[in-house]
Order: C-alpha cells, then sequence, then structure tokens
C-alpha cells in the first residue's frame, strides 16, 4: 500500500469513528482495528488515523477528560505563557489633556514536565492458542486494556499526587492537589445545599465572577444526588419534579453541572454525632484465596457472637468476595462491603463506643491478601469526630483543566521464545496542569448525607 492509499484509509477510518460516536461499540470495532495494524502492533509510532482514535478514545471512556482542554505536543517539557490585565484598565478622563496612566499588561509563565506512564500484560502461547475467539481474542484483551488504561489517565489527571504510596497516583500531580494553589472554601461538615453553592461561588474572585455563563461546577454522580435529595424535599412543584428524577443535575444557582466521577468520595470531613466502627483492607482488588493457605476470616460485631468464616477458593473482585463473604456470615449477612476503591470494609449498624469491630487471630487467616489487621475497632461517642464521607467540587472554566499529552506514546505486541509468552506494552506521557489557579473555586469538606 501506499503512502496515498494509506492516508486515504486513514481519513477514513477517522471519519468513521466519529460518526459512530466515541465509546460506540461501532466505535470501539473500528479503533481496534486501527490498533491491530502491524505499525501498532510490533512497536511502531502510531499513524495520525490511529492517534485520533485513540484521542478519542481517552475522551470518551473518563469523565474529567471529555470535559479538559487536551493538549497534544511533541516535547516533554515546556513553558505556558498567559497574559492578563488587572480588574480595571479605564479610569476618568479630561479634555485637551495627554493621557500618561497607561496600564500594562501581566505576564506570567506555566511551566508543564510531562510524566511517563506504562503498563503491560503478558499472555502465554498455550493460553493464546487454546482461547476459542483464536484471532479476535488479541483485539479483544488490547481493547480491555486500553479501555483500563484510558480511564487510569483521567483518574490520575484528578487524584495524582507525587507523595502517594499509590503506584499509578504518585506518577504526577492531579487537579485536586494542583488546586491548593487556587480558592479554597471549606464547607465544615455541611451537607450540599444551596448556602454552600453560594459561599463557594461567592469565593471567586469578582474579575473571574462577572463570566458566570463560562463557568462550571464539577461534580460527582454522589454530591448531584445528594443535591436531588435536598430539591426533592422542598414542598414545591420543583421539589416534585427533582423527587422523581433519576439523572443528574442541570445547573445550580445558575451555572451549568458537569459530571467528573473521578471525584473522589471518601475524605475525612467533620462530624458530630456519634460513629459507626468501620474497618477497610488497605489491599485492592483482584484478589487470591486458597483453600488451607489463606481462606480463614475470625470476626466478631457488636458481640453479636464470634463467627469463623471459611471462603471459597477462588479470584474476587471486591464485589464478589464481599458477597462470598456475607454467604457465609450467619448473624449479620449484610456488614461486609466494599469501599468503592476495590477495598473490603465492614461497618458496624450501630454507633457509639459499644459499636465495635474485632477482628481476630485464626490459623491460614486473608489477613495479608485484604490488607486486615488483628485489632479491636469502636465507633466515636458523640463530639468532635471525623468521617470518611466527605466529598467535594470544583468552580471554573472547563478551560482551565488542561492536560498536555505527548503525541508519541508507544505500543508494543511481540512474542518472547524464551518464556513462551506474548507481551504487550503500552508507554505514555502527559501532564495535568491548572491555567489559572486564581480562577478556580474547591469548594470541600461537604458530608454526604448516607452516613
Amino acid at each position: 500500500m501506499d503512502k496515498n492509499e494509506r492516508r486515504k484509509k486513514d481519513l477514513e477510518l477517522r471519519d468513521a469513528i466519529r460518526k459512530a460516536g466515541v465509546g460506540s461499540s461501532e466505535s470501539v470495532s473500528l479503533i481496534n482495528k486501527a490498533l491491530e495494524t502491524s505499525d501498532f502492533l510490533n512497536g511502531g509510532r502510531l499513524n495520525r488515523a490511529q492517534q485520533t482514535a485513540y484521542e478519542e478514545f481517552i475522551r470518551g471512556t473518563g469523565d474529567m477528560m471529555d470535559n479538559v482542554d487536551l493538549r497534544f505536543t511533541d516535547r516533554l517539557r515546556g513553558q505556558v505563557d498567559y497574559m492578563y490585565f488587572g480588574s480595571h484598565v479605564l479610569e476618568a478622563g479630561a479634555e485637551a489633556t495627554t493621557y500618561g496612566s497607561t496600564k500594562e499588561p501581566g505576564f506570567n509563565k506555566r511551566e508543564y514536565s510531562l510524566q511517563k506512564l506504562t503498563g503491560a500484560f503478558d499472555v502465554s502461547y498455550e493460553v493464546m492458542v487454546e482461547n476459542i475467539e483464536k484471532g479476535n481474542f488479541r483485539s479483544h484483551l488490547v481493547n480491555s486494556f486500553l479501555k483500563k488504561a484510558a480511564y487510569d489517565l483521567s483518574w490520575v489527571a484528578v487524584n495524582g499526587d507525587d507523595t502517594s504510596g499509590d503506584a499509578l497516583l504518585q506518577a504526577m500531580d492531579g487537579f485536586y492537589k494542583l488546586s491548593d494553589s487556587g480558592h479554597i472554601y471549606d464547607a465544615a461538615g455541611a451537607e450540599i445545599s444551596r448556602g454552600v453553592f453560594h459561599g463557594a461561588y461567592r469565593t471567586m474572585p469578582v474579575e473571574y465572577r462577572r463570566n458566570k455563563n463560562t463557568m462550571r461546577w464539577f461534580m460527582n454522580s454522589v454530591l448531584q444526588d445528594d443535591y436531588i435529595e435536598v430539591l426533592g424535599n422542598r414542598a414545591t412543584a420543583l421539589g416534585d419534579v427533582n423527587a422523581q428524577s433519576s439523572g443528574m443535575l442541570g445547573r445550580a444557582i445558575g451555572v451549568p453541572i458537569l459530571t467528573v466521577d473521578e471525584i473522589k468520595d471518601n475524605y475525612a470531613v467533620d462530624y458530630a454525632s456519634a460513629t459507626h466502627a468501620e474497618v477497610v483492607g488497605t489491599e485492592q482488588e483482584t484478589f487470591t484465596i486458597t483453600t488451607g493457605t489463606n481462606d480463614a476470616l475470625k470476626i466478631d460485631i457488636d458481640g453479636t457472637g464470634v463467627e469463623t468464616i471459611t471462603i471459597p477458593a477462588g479470584t474476587y473482585t471486591s464485589n464478589e468476595l464481599a458477597e462470598a463473604i456475607n454467604d457465609e456470615f450467619t448473624s449479620l449477612p449484610t456488614c461486609t462491603k466494599t469501599d468503592g476503591f476495590g477495598r473490603i470494609k465492614w461497618v458496624s449498624p450501630t454507633t457509639g463506643p459499644t459499636s465495635e469491630i474485632d477482628i481476630q487471630a485464626v490459623a491460614n487467616d486473608c489477613y495479608t491478601a485484604l490488607g486486615l489487621t488483628v485489632a479491636t475497632t469502636n465507633g466515636d461517642a458523640v463530639g468532635s469526630n471525623s468521617i470518611d464521607y466527605g466529598t467535594y467540587m470544583f468552580l471554573t472554566r472547563p478551560e482551565n483543566f488542561r492536560v498536555y499529552v505527548h503525541e508519541d506514546f508507544r505500543t508494543s505486541w511481540e512474542y518472547q521464545p524464551r518464556d513462551d509468552v506474548w507481551e504487550f506494552t503500552f508507554h505514555h506521557y502527559m501532564q495535568p496542569l491548572i491555567v489559572q489557579p486564581k480562577g478556580l473555586v474547591r469548594a470541600e469538606g461537604i458530608k454526604l448525607s448516607d452516613y
């Protein structure tokens, strides 16, 4: 195939993907075809149509990446120049008088340095040969990996923290940490209300607040659901509408709302009432349970009686493992849950100092696999407490969130004879940046209502 024919096919593919719609099954199928070319799967650079396909795939997978100013660059480091004027550039003039009070624009520079993200998976020769999908299996594997990788990019863009112990999040600082340089409104443990929206809005400097129609709230769907409940409790026609609404909010105090479920909902917030005893494992899914090795759990919740549970052998997601443990529970078969981030947790149904979760020693325990410690955990009495049921929201213009992505991301699919495995490897460079931190408000310390 000559250069002109390849370009024609690239353009046809790009147009077909756009027509199908990002994230649709047809679009995914088209992207798979692009990713299966010899250029892609043998370590070469992506051609332009493949790059376009992956750019759109990134935007269509994560909430945050779909709303940011995504900039592709051929450099790993660079500067962002921006210009601004003060709040007033005009003043009273006088006839027949030379005006000499000129206003100088301010200039500033923001530097970016793209950080490397790498991922890979291996598949044995036997699995590739024996899988019933045959040739389609490779496509299925690569698509599944890239879909998860695209979500990881959006997750780290929001939650990245270079001091984190998490292997992904430590790669770079994300928008939450970068917003420390913006304006902070502390709801101090209050639940979402019009007052919280007003407080956050009024924290925005007036020169940015004037452009209200360009601003957006960035909120997760749980917080939006809480506000729908607040509006639904109003004895008005609007309350009736929101009480029956199963969708997300359109706007709050006149500012449109964007859903960003990469915003976490397990931050510590102040809480004055008595608390539940709660234990959360430190290990994330998946979990491998082996009979006679790590299949035992010994636990007592609220003194209802010690239960020694044998977990069936298998490999589990957090939801599957929680269900398997609950199936073995006698006294409290619904206390085992997940924290929403792939970890197992137990929450006592009672509150106060007598609320108790007691993890006890037992042979062949699963504690290392789940990240548990032998200990007794109690709830707190009424007082100055803290619970991990908090979240936050942003107020800013969408283009204030910028993500630089290196245009030369690399992949490789190759067979390793000595290990008798097929290897897929992915390298990607990116960096989130808040262009004007002073044009952003982070409303934090908002307590969710389901505690």
